[in-house]
Parts: C-alpha cells; structure tokens; sequence
C-alpha cells in the first residue's frame, strides 16, 4: 500500500506565485494550505486548481513555525511537505518524493531537499543561495518549533536522507517584492 503525503503550504497575499505552485501538486497528495487571511485572489485561486484543498485562516502574526505546527495538527498523511507559497516541487521531486515514502527498507525519516534559487527570473547558484533544508518528514518523526522567519526543524527519531529533485524558489521576483520583503525581515528580526 502507498504512503500517504500530506502537503503543508503556507500563504498570504500570493496571487502572483500560487498558481505555478498549486499546479505542480495536483494529484500529488493532500494539500493543507494555512492562509494567513489573505486580501487578494489566493485562496480562490487555490480552490480553482485543487478545489480538495483544506484551507484554513490563521492570522500569520509573526511566527512561521506556529503556522506550520497549525497545518500539521490537520495533516492525516504518514508523511509531510512543507512549502512556502512561492517554492513549487520539481518534476524531478515530486518522482522523487513519491519513490521514498514508498521505500518500506529505508531508515530515514526525514529528507533534505536542494533549492534552485531565482532572482528576477534568472538561477543563482552562489552567495549563499545553493542549500539544502529539511522539508519531507514522517509526521510523527520531526518537531516544527516557533520560528520568526525560517525553518526550525527538529528530526527526533531516525536518519537523514538527501534527496536530488530540487525546490524551485522564486523568492526574487522583482526589485520593489525584493526591497519589500528585506524590509519585513528586518523589522521581524528587531523582535527576536
């Protein structure tokens, strides 16, 4: 019997990325989308491309790491995905993806996956930008703590395996979107 995968995305105000992203998960797996009550065409636009999609509405605050703990309480598959709602799943992973869960001998319980970054549409693969992240979990297996900005993952049982399909990351998207988010990160990180 396959595993079931359960994706967990997180989003607000993403009309412009969310399109390319819930495209690559159609009939990928249970779609959780924790929208952080969004003002614009996202959460019509998730439901117009998989309208099984479980969405619910949780003010983001300024804790990504609450947001993600949020999603996984709904989460009835054996594994997770966690995506930010500008990553899309490479065809590459998501044959990937669906190969490892079904590996019945495999000791790991957690994979980290490779991002090809994007600036203003154009790879980057320097200055920091080629890293892997833990994103593909068996859900009783990982520990999602709060976290302002990114990722704080916890594998409490099991190896970590790597996997090759990447994460396709459009975070740069433009130079306004650029100087925007630097700055939200800025005044997130004077909290901490």
């Amino acid at each position: 019997m396959n595993s079931l995968l359960s994706v967990i995305l997180i989003t607000k105000n993403n009309q412009d990325t969310i399109v390319e992203v819930m495209s690559a998960l159609k009939g990928f797996g249970e779609v959780i989308v924790v929208d952080g009550n969004s003002a614009d065409k996202t959460v019509e636009t998730i439901k117009k491309i998989i309208p099984k999609a479980k969405v619910f509405q949780k003010d983001f605050g300024q804790n990504i790491g609450l947001q993600r703990k949020y999603g996984l309480k709904y989460a009835t598959g054996d594994w997770v995905l966690l995506l930010d709602s500008d990553e899309v799943v490479s065809g590459e992973l998501a044959k990937e993806i669906k190969s490892v869960i079904n590996n019945k001998k495999s000791n790991n319980s957690a994979f980290e996956i490779p991002y090809q970054n994007y600036f203003l549409g154009r790879p980057v693969n320097y200055g920091g930008e080629d890293y892997k992240m833990v994103r593909l979990f068996k859900k009783d297996c990982l520990e999602i703590r709060p976290s302002i900005l990114h990722n704080q993952l916890v594998v409490k049982k099991g190896q970590v395996g790597k996997l090759t399909g990447k994460i396709v990351h459009r975070s740069y998207r433009s130079l306004g979107q650029v100087y925007s988010k630097f700055s939200d990160y800025s005044v997130r990180m004077r909290l901490v």
